[in-house]
């Protein structure tokens, strides 16, 4: 039975006591280029690196174990030894591309926003907006405040909308009155 393989991102986070320069890390990506690098990052002092990789497994296991042994034989291969694995995040490679194409960045309303999601208009977003309750802005600007699109849908799971006016006090007092019969003079 044929074994079916799966394509995994794999990041491996390694730490070494030599610290490696631009050139070393260079070397070691293209000795990785198989893998088709897509992110390499270090720290201040360049004794940890993060490799992302991609690797081709059957199962997620078996593409850190190819993963590591590719990235430990690359660092030997360019004269570091010493280095070693100490965190790893192993992923389907189509979950890795879905968290790519997400935005980094919060999806941000404006008051015109508001009001069409809560269905109100936006003055109503405005008296809405200085309630306790409701999620304080990100920011405000000249053009008005700005709000986390995810907050706001946090408020609008749980805001109970209450359809109508609520009537003006005079309007009130003159249906009583109308209801009420005066006497003719």
């Amino acid at each position: 039975m044929a074994t079916t393989m799966s394509a995994w991102s794999v990041e491996l986070d390694l730490t070494g006591g030599v610290p490696l320069d631009l050139e070393q890390a260079g070397e070691i990506t293209e000795a990785l280029s198989v893998h088709h690098v897509n992110a390499v990052g270090f720290t201040d002092d360049k004794r940890r690196i993060d490799l992302g990789l991609w690797i081709e497994a059957p199962n997620a296991m078996a593409a850190l174990q190819v993963a590591r042994d590719a990235a430990l034989r690359a660092f030997a291969g360019t004269g570091q030894d010493g280095w070693d694995v100490v965190g790893a995040t192993v992923r389907l490679w189509v979950d890795f591309e879905v968290d790519l194409n997400r935005p980094n960045y919060p999806e941000l309303v404006g008051v015109a926003e508001l009001a069409e999601m809560l269905g109100v208009s936006k003055q109503r977003v405005s008296e809405l907006a200085n309630k306790a309750s409701f999620p304080r802005p990100i920011v405000s600007l000249k053009a008005g405040p700005v709000w986390d699109r995810t907050s706001v849908g946090n408020f609008l799971e749980t805001w109970r909308r209450r359809p109508g006016r609520r009537p003006r006090v005079g309007a009130v007092i003159a249906q009583i009155a109308g209801q009420v019969t005066r006497p003719k003079v």
